[in-house]
């Protein structure tokens, strides 16, 4: 009678999983595979307000490029009918599509300064200016967004670890805070911006005066995130009509430990490291700025510099023309071929310099006709742009490469790193299905 029973329980078992069987079979072969669809959007880049007595021009590449000027209000992109803008009082935004815009900004009989537009972003890194009273220098923050951007800054000096800054920018709107607001009397700044809330965009525009003298100004270029290898490109060398009145390498371990440096010249005369310059001492938060005793022959020259901490690391060059001016250079940002980008060139006499470990690395050039032209530079090279080019595209290799614009002429000197700075948004669409309003039959 038991088996009877249990021989029964199982009998009805085997029917009930065989109906759910069925029921699971069925339902898959009917089932419309769900497929999702995406879009996506390049980010807008910021470019910056221009300051009192300064004369700034965004180039854009292309003309049909749409701006929208950041203030409280809705945002309104307008297409230009040029392919260059004045930047005015205002900040300014570009549709992220074509070529990353350049900036250009001239203060007549002082300075010229370039700078890349980017995109709103969350964290920075800046090794470049002082607070001491020849240093004029500032930070702005551009807030593109509708609601508020609370950024934290750490500060380091020659003293060490200052205290951390906190800053709330205001939607849709600019905030310029002077340096020796920040902090007072130092003279080698480094900082690190992270943003709490929101994104932000950011320039540290670092000038200097003696009395009534006016020693230049440049925008300095965010650096790359600390590494145990620094790569600076377009440190000035030396040249017969090329007067280089002073240069430091400035350094910070930001780190728990010191960090042993060792620099080494990558220039087209020789690669090698100079005596003073092989073992290095980088205190544990403590900016240090270290003078090159010489420089090896040839326009501009790029440094390696391996730690054994992670770094961050920039060269400032005071250098003598029309106007007494300087530059920074900072740690570049790898180009590789997940980040290619084009970026614009203004025809105001630019050279590019890059780096790379490869034998040669490929430069696409777009002409002001529309026409394409591929150039190939050596591992380590500068090239003096043409000027009918209006953008350059690096092609990297199988190692990256580091590059950086410069320009000199009468109206001053300037240094900008390049930057792999678009930022694509990816987000899903929302899933429509016929089946919602048709059932199946």
């Amino acid at each position: 009678m038991i088996k009877f029973q249990e021989l029964r329980i199982n009998r009805v078992q085997a029917i009930a999983i065989s109906a759910i069987f069925v029921v699971l079979l069925s339902q898959i072969f009917s089932a419309k595979p769900e497929i999702r669809k995406y879009s996506e959007n390049i980010s807008p880049t910021i470019c910056p307000s221009e300051p009192t007595g300064v004369n700034s021009v965004v180039y854009l590449a292309a003309k049909k490029r749409g701006v929208a000027t950041i203030q409280k209000g809705e945002r309104e992109f307008k297409t230009q009918k040029t392919s260059s803008i004045s930047l005015g009082s205002k900040a300014k935004e570009v549709e992220g599509s074509g070529a990353t815009p350049l900036q250009v900004s001239v203060k007549p009989q002082s300075w010229m300064a370039l700078n890349q537009c980017t995109s709103a972003i969350s964290e920075e890194w800046f090794l470049g200016g002082m607070s001491t009273i020849s240093g004029i220098g500032y930070f702005q923050f551009v807030n593109p967004n509708q609601s508020k951007a609370v950024i934290d800054i750490e500060i380091w000096s020659e003293d060490g670890k200052e205290s951390n800054q906190s800053l709330v920018i205001s939607s849709q709107s600019t905030r310029i805070v002077q340096l020796n607001s920040l902090v007072t009397n130092k003279k080698f700044l480094a900082f690190h911006l992270t943003a709490r809330a929101g994104r932000f965009s950011a320039v540290l525009f670092d000038e200097r005066k003696k009395g009534l003298e006016k020693l230049g100004g440049d925008f300095v270029t965010p650096n790359a995130t600390p590494k145990k290898k620094v790569f600076v490109t377009s440190v000035f060398g030396k040249i017969k009509n090329q007067k280089v009145k002073s240069q430091f390498l400035r350094l910070l371990a930001p780190g728990e430990a010191d960090a042993l440096v060792k620099v080494t010249y990558l220039a087209k005369s020789g690669i090698y490291t100079p005596v003073g310059l092989a073992d290095l001492k980088a205190p544990a938060g403590k900016v240090i700025q270290v003078p090159f005793t010489s420089l090896p022959t040839g326009r501009f020259l790029a440094l390696q510099i391996e730690a054994t901490e992670p770094i961050v690391a920039s060269v400032f060059s005071s250098v003598k023309g029309s106007v007494s001016d300087f530059a920074w250079s900072s740690g570049s940002e790898a180009i590789n071929a997940q980040n290619i980008e084009a970026i614009t060139v203004p025809a105001i006499g630019m050279n590019l310099n890059v780096y790379t470990e490869d034998s040669s690395v490929v430069v696409e050039a777009t002409t002001n006709r529309k026409k394409v032209n591929r150039k190939n530079l050596s591992g380590i090279a500068t090239w003096k742009i043409p000027s009918n080019v209006i953008s350059i595209r690096i092609i990297p290799g199988a190692k990256p490469v580091f590059a950086s614009l410069s320009v000199q002429d009468s109206r001053g000197v300037s240094v900008m790193a390049i930057r792999p700075v678009t930022a694509i948004e990816r987000s899903a669409l929302p899933i429509s299905d016929s089946e919602v309003l048709t059932p199946r039959k």
